[in-house]
């Protein structure tokens, strides 16, 4: 999980200065630490995790956005964005995870494409 705590930092990072290339650098390792395992696998294995990292991957997505200078960029950035918290919350049972759960729809409902 060290490639999650190293796309939180970026993440971080991103907030205080260079927030586009810190976002970049973030999305890529997220991405990275997705393709682990075949996603069939990760979503179910290791379901808490992929939730985990699909959410911040989508917040990550959302700082980029943030940054960009073209609207239809940044337009691209929320869609990708949208499309991390949908997988998140497929993760995500409400039943099983309510916090978390709520948390995620949270994320949707602040992102502007919604």
């Amino acid at each position: 999980m060290s490639q999650n705590l190293l796309g939180i930092a970026y993440c971080n990072q991103g907030r205080i200065d260079e927030a586009i290339a810190s976002s970049i650098v973030a999305i890529a390792t997220l991405e990275s630490a997705l393709k682990i395992y075949p996603p069939e696998v990760f979503s179910t294995r290791f379901r808490d995790k992929w939730t985990m990292l699909q959410n911040r991957l989508g917040n990550a997505y959302c700082s980029r956005s943030q940054s960009q200078e073209s609207p239809e960029d940044e337009r691209k950035d929320l869609d990708l964005a949208l499309a991390a918290y949908e997988k998140a919350l497929q993760g995500t049972p409400k039943d099983e995870s309510p916090d978390d759960w709520a948390r995620t729809k949270q994320n949707i409902t602040q992102n502007p494409r919604t």
